[in-house]
């Protein structure tokens, strides 16, 4: 269940929740997207990277707090929204450390919370 796209990349003709989020992402024309890989959100990483194509370009960073810092930065220096990615749970209580001005935000948080609904398993 593949098809070829027109750079030679073999993509499955399967949809999933994540690649909902992929084509948010790209409708509003964040330009990059600030993240700390992991497993609370690897489907969504998943996308990004297969789905969506590496686009728009993922900055990989060390830890969330760091990936809310650059966000922040380029808010405040472009005056344009930029994405970061947190885990849930200790990735949200990190990220507000690195935000210390007015700038609007939007919080949101997905994935299971328990590491069983992780695994697909019910």
């Amino acid at each position: 269940m593949t098809d070829e796209s027109a750079a030679g990349i073999r993509k499955s003709n399967r949809r999933w929740q994540s690649d909902v989020i992929v084509d948010l992402i790209k409708h509003y024309d964040f330009p990059y997207i600030a993240l700390n890989p992991g497993a609370s959100f690897r489907g969504l990483h998943d996308s990004l990277v297969n789905y969506g194509e590496n686009d728009p370009a993922m900055l990989l960073c060390n830890h969330e707090k760091i990936a809310v810092q650059i966000a922040h930065g380029y808010a405040r220096a472009s005056g344009q929204p930029m994405i970061a990615i947190v885990h849930d749970v200790v990735g949200l209580l990190h990220a507000p450390m690195g935000i210390y001005s007015d700038i609007p935000r939007i919080w949101g948080c997905c994935g299971p919370g328990s590491p069983v609904g992780r695994l697909g398993q019910r």
